[in-house]
């Protein structure tokens, strides 16, 4: 993608979905320099005046320069944007503490155990949820890893229904939208992850995830992770949003 494009990005991902854990200083403030570059960076074309009856994106038409999009944003207004390209979610286990380093029979789902996974459109609606498509379990799991998501609404009790990874243990999501469709994915959208957790099942550990979009689709579902190059960074997501135990961060860049 060109500069503009990765412009476009910084300036319309949803400010204020997910915040900062406090897990270390990288995180910390997140939202508020996102609402920052949303708040000084526009878009190309946005401040042009466009005639009625302009073919341009975002006034009445739906044309943007090479490589971009005509899209509705979060906030409702049409702008271009970044393409949607063939690619698929990859989440591994990054737990620090627990029994991932420390065995304890306390710790019956040993490393991250995912409940679903999600990606919100730039236009903040949901674009669909994640069928697990290949995992790799870790060096420790639960005895009972439980039921992989399938592509559905998350769980009603994460706590039964989750399916650990393990320590260490990684897995490729396809996102799948209400219809079954494999949905591309874009930079600007959002990443959620439901976990098993402290919150809502009384973990003694604090789970943690990493993630990346992997843009050979093929090869990742088969176990060739060569093309997880584009990490999103994950931090606490609003749970007055999403609810509790649920991590994310916003797709920043897709490497092809």
């Amino acid at each position: 993608m060109g500069k503009s494009g990765k412009l476009i990005v910084c300036a319309l991902i949803g400010a204020g979905v997910l915040a900062g854990c406090g897990k270390d200083s990288d995180t910390q403030g997140a939202d508020k320099a996102t609402e920052s570059e949303a708040a000084t960076t526009s878009a190309p074309g946005a401040a042009a005046q466009g005639e009625p009856g302009s073919s341009e994106c975002g006034k009445g038409g739906n044309q943007c320069p090479a490589g971009l999009e005509c899209l509705t944003w979060r906030d409702g207004h049409q702008a271009c944007g970044p393409l949607a390209v063939p690619a698929v979610v990859f989440i591994k286990d990054g737990t620090l503490g627990g029994s991932c380093l420390q065995h304890t029979d306390k710790d019956l789902y040993p490393g991250a155990s995912i409940a679903s996974v999600e990606m919100i459109g730039v236009d903040g609606k949901r674009k669909g949820y994640g069928r697990l498509a290949w995992d790799k379990a870790g060096f420790e799991t639960a005895a009972n890893r439980g039921t992989p998501p399938d592509g559905k609404a998350p769980p009603a009790d994460a706590c039964t229904d989750s399916y650990n990874l393990g320590c260490d243990g990684q897995a490729v999501f396809e996102i799948i939208d209400a219809g079954g469709t494999v949905q591309p994915l874009r930079e600007g959208e959002n990443l959620i992850a439901h976990l098993r957790g402290e919150k809502t099942c009384g973990e003694i550990t604090a789970d943690e995830i990493e993630a990346a979009i992997c843009t050979d689709p093929a090869a990742a579902t088969s176990g060739d992770l060569s093309s997880c190059t584009s990490k999103v960074r994950i931090v606490e997501a609003n749970s007055d949003l999403y609810g509790p135990d649920r991590v994310g961060g916003t797709v920043t860049v897709i490497r092809q």
